[in-house]
């Protein structure tokens, strides 16, 4: 229990250094968000969401992305097979490295983003592949748009095997 505690106070430590501000995450059964909603209704815990700097903010802008650089800072991403806790390269997956333009064609990875029905934070995102990345060149049924990197695929097919190509 006492390292579990102590993995939170870093994890919260490296959240306010990144977003300037003290924030808490939130998950999809926050403790008490059904009897606070019950008792004060939907808008005023929409309003609650909206007010937090990750549910408010990050999720909506990057996604569950957001949390690559924050949680590899804490020191608990999954690295190389999990034999590792930090990545070099999770800036190069990161959400903010999604919503840069790419130096291959200047576009960005990261289109738009897209609510499941009834959200009110849409922190799934629309992406596309450069058309001339070497895993898609030649196959134009990969041209599209379609659904973007969240953190748990990032983790899984990025830093657990030690990529940091973003496409």
């Amino acid at each position: 229990m006492t390292e579990i505690v102590r993995l939170q106070d870093t994890l919260s430590r490296a959240l306010v250094r990144r977003f300037e501000q003290k924030l808490a995450l939130a998950f999809s059964d926050v403790c008490g968000s059904t009897a606070y909603c019950a008792r004060y209704g939907d808008e005023a815990g929409k309003k609650v969401l909206q007010a937090n700097a990750v549910t408010g903010q990050g999720l909506p802008a990057y996604g569950t992305q957001v949390l690559m650089n924050v949680i590899n800072e804490a020191g608990a991403l999954p690295t190389r097979n999990h034999r590792q806790v930090q990545f070099e390269g999770a800036h190069d997956i990161s959400a903010e490295a999604m919503s840069t333009p790419r130096k291959s064609d200047g576009k960005k990875n990261l289109l738009t983003n897209q609510a499941c029905f009834g959200c009110t934070i849409a922190c799934g995102r629309i992406s596309k592949i450069d058309e001339n990345h070497f895993t898609i060149k030649n196959k134009p049924e990969y041209w599209h748009a379609s659904g973007g990197l969240e953190y748990e695929a990032a983790w899984a097919l990025g830093s657990n095997t030690g990529v940091n190509d973003l496409e």
